[in-house]
């Protein structure tokens, strides 16, 4: 039996108006622009790199000589501020900002970023042998690892590097294709499997098993921003991994 209450609430809600047609055509309108919005974003920012990743593991490379590894970062730094430029263009165009993508600054982000990273580096290792053998058993290990930013040498262009790039792979590829995949599929699960996918696949360079391990990586990371929608604590734990491998190279 229902209650006064009960047969009040449902009695409004059955009087309610019903979205016009012209309401429904403005969301549809708003859902195609974003979605629209994501692609260009991706495509800009992902297409070279994950078409180079996967002819690398057909055995096509296209490798800069040892004497032009800055000239080539140089480049890569280019890339990334223009692609991130049109990212805020395309947030403004979305009436969104950093808010809308969990990109607001707070202090505890430093710990949790610590903390992310501690996390993210033991499951590394963690599941590393496994991946490795797993590949070994399957004829997948045959690319030998690859890392042309080890070459840089600690110079200015390695530390600017070091700072842009996962502002510009967080930012992107966490927590705009996940904010925006959720906003148009409602599923998480969805969200953190295209995210994860689409890093993995341009890390394939490195090495099919240690593009995997370090999918595991990005596992946890997208599992963390679509559990909190916080971003800085991502971006801290990804320099972080970028800056331990720097020094450790060198």
């Amino acid at each position: 039996m229902h209650t006064a209450d009960e047969m009040s609430g449902i009695t409004a809600n059955a009087t309610a108006p019903l979205p016009s047609v012209e309401e429904l055509s403005i969301e549809l309108v708003d859902r195609r622009k974003r979605l629209i919005g994501l692609v260009i974003v991706l495509a800009v920012a992902f297409t070279s790199s994950v078409v180079t990743s996967v002819l690398r593991v057909g055995g096509i490379h296209f490798d800069y000589p040892d004497a032009l590894i800055g000239y080539r970062y140089f480049n890569t730094l280019v890339h990334e501020l223009i692609a991130l430029t049109l990212l805020a263009y395309v947030v403004w165009q979305n009436r969104q900002n950093l808010a809308t993508l969990g990109a607001v600054f707070r202090a505890t982000d430093v710990v949790y970023g610590v903390l992310l990273w501690i996390l993210a580096d033991c499951c590394y290792r963690l599941a590393f042998p496994t991946i490795l053998s797993l590949c070994e058993l399957l004829g997948w290990h045959k690319i030998p690892p690859y890392y042309p930013s080890a070459k840089l040498g600690l110079k200015l262009i390695t530390y600017c590097f070091v700072v842009v790039n996962p502002v510009f792979e967080e930012i992107i590829v966490r927590a705009f294709l996940i904010s925006e995949t959720l906003a148009l599929t409602g599923s998480a699960a969805i969200a953190i499997l295209f995210s994860v996918l689409l890093q993995t696949s341009y890390h394939l360079y490195q090495g099919v098993p240690y593009a995997l391990a370090v999918g595991v990586v990005f596992l946890i990371f997208s599992v963390y921003y679509a559990r909190t929608h916080r971003i800085w604590p991502v971006i801290i734990a990804h320099f972080i991994m970028d800056l331990y491998f720097h020094v450790r190279a060198h």
